[in-house]
């Protein structure tokens, strides 16, 4: 699976996400059509579905993102987030959006990683998510 994260990794980290600079890719947890982690994916991809297959397929490739979602699951996944945020804001851990990807890779590559990141390291510098100012997602 390493191999799969670091692959992925080269490809995508540090660009925007917008289909100039960061062409859709295939999830390095997704083998054979299936998520690989379901069970114990990460909260982003948790929050996340779409009611048209064909919609979600359409919009990685396009500029504008338009498709049908469940706002109940999107809007309480995004009280979650803001909510995780202030609690690690207010014990000085570090709360910034990453990219799965690149973070994964650190977490990876480094077994002490989430123990250092509690301890308020910035392990995961360099792993910061760049969202394309021209993309907004609906937070809810």
């Amino acid at each position: 699976m390493l191999a799969r994260v670091v692959s992925l990794d080269e490809k995508t980290h540090g660009a925007r996400w917008s289909p100039s600079e960061r062409p859709p890719q295939p999830c390095a947890f997704l083998l054979e059509g299936a998520c690989r982690i379901y069970p114990i994916r990460p909260f982003v991809c948790r929050a996340w579905n779409s009611a048209d297959e064909g919609a979600c397929r359409r919009a990685l490739g396009e500029d504008v993102l338009e498709m049908r979602f469940d706002l109940f699951q999107r809007t309480t996944y995004a009280a979650a987030e803001q909510g995780l945020k202030a609690a690690l804001e207010d014990h000085r851990i570090d709360s910034a959006d990453l990219e799965l990807t690149a973070a994964v890779r650190v977490a990876l590559e480094n077994r002490d990683a989430g123990e250092r990141w509690l301890r308020g390291e910035r392990v995961f510098a360099g792993c910061e998510a760049k969202p394309d100012p021209r993309r907004r997602l609906p937070l809810a």
